[in-house]
């Protein structure tokens, strides 16, 4: 494995130099990404044959459909696992020897053998318990996600990639989700404070139906639109478009957007943050830090995906960070 060391200097901040000498930013290792429609693809090996799997923040454990475990020869065995926990007893479990992901070889890997329908081209997901060594760097718009580890870096922001003069945003993570393992933050729409999950095995993002009756959305309201129904942990949910005044987080605005409403029982949070999200951002998850750091990457964030009135809005037009701070130039 091949890890690279990057020199981060604080000349550009209103910070003493000297306070930050020693930082350094190891990227352990990246992953190219395919994006399959709205969905993060990576190639990875079980024990030396290949595979491919949905890049999947949403969850805590990684699985893997039937049909591929049995293509790849993998024994599935009833245990209990920590995340799902089945009125069985347990879930279909398989433990692969040696898991090849971004070059690096992971030993015993545990998987869910799951049922459900994997899509095509697709063997299962990969969670984010395997991602749990250092910071994650999303980068889905330019097709790669690098696992990171800051070193002696304490507080400074970590939106290492940016150009002097540049800006980004950031925001306070904390620990969400049933078991306490995702993570969460808060977004503001319509002015009102909502719990926002994250999630890149979703295409899109998903507003409850819970948060949308508080902020006075009735989905009877002629601007509200249905939009058919989407698969949601092995159902069929209904979705409804809805138009948003303001969406606001992490230091930007959009305005007169739409997000998709749902019926889907997403416990503990009242918007789940998709790939259309992620595909038009930049996220670096500052795991130590318990913060998330946000660029603007390119293309429509949710209204192209929506249709409707708003198709086609140019995202530009959103208000980005006016003053936060600065990132210092990268050497390598």
């Amino acid at each position: 494995m091949i890890v690279r060391l990057v020199c981060v200097s604080l000349a550009a901040l209103a910070v003493p130099l000297a306070s930050w000498a020693d930082c350094q930013m190891s990227e352990l290792f990246e992953l190219p990404v395919t994006m399959q429609g709205l969905r993060p693809v990576v190639s990875a090996k079980i024990n030396g044959a290949d595979a491919r799997f949905v890049l999947d923040s949403g969850y805590y454990e990684s699985w893997i459909g039937s049909v591929a475990a049995s293509r790849l020869k993998l024994k599935a065995t009833l245990a209990m696992s920590d995340y799902r926990i089945q009125s069985a007893g347990g879930s279909p479990m398989a433990n692969v020897k040696t898991f090849t992901l971004g070059g690096v070889n992971f030993r015993d890997v545990p998987f869910d053998v799951d049922e459900v329908s994997t899509g095509k081209g697709v063997d299962g997901a990969i969670g984010q318990k395997l991602l749990m060594i250092g910071d994650v760097d999303y980068d889905l718009h330019d097709g790669v996600v690098r696992l990171m580890r800051p070193q002696d870096c304490g507080h400074q922001p970590l939106a290492y990639w940016l150009k002097p003069g540049e800006t980004f945003g950031e925001v306070d993570l904390s620990s969400g989700g049933v078991f306490g393992t995702d993570s969460t933050a808060t977004a503001t729409i319509n002015g009102v404070d909502l719990k926002v999950g994250f999630r890149t095995g979703l295409s899109v993002s998903l507003l409850t139906l819970q948060a949308a009756k508080k902020l006075g959305i009735n989905l009877n309201d002629p601007g509200v639109a249905p939009a058919g129904a989407i698969d949601w942990e092995g159902e069929r949910v209904k979705i409804w478009i809805a138009p948003i005044k303001s969406f606001a987080f992490a230091g930007e605005e959009i305005r007169d957007t739409s997000l998709r409403v749902t019926s889907a029982d997403i416990t503990g949070y009242d918007l789940m943050l998709g790939a259309d999200y992620f595909a038009s951002h930049r996220l670096y998850f500052a795991n130590g830090q318990h913060k998330l750091y946000v660029t603007y990457a390119g293309g429509p964030v949710f209204a192209a995906y929506n249709g409707g009135a708003n198709e086609g809005r140019k995202p530009e037009a959103a208000k980005r960070p006016e003053a936060p701070h600065t990132p210092p130039p990268v050497a390598n």
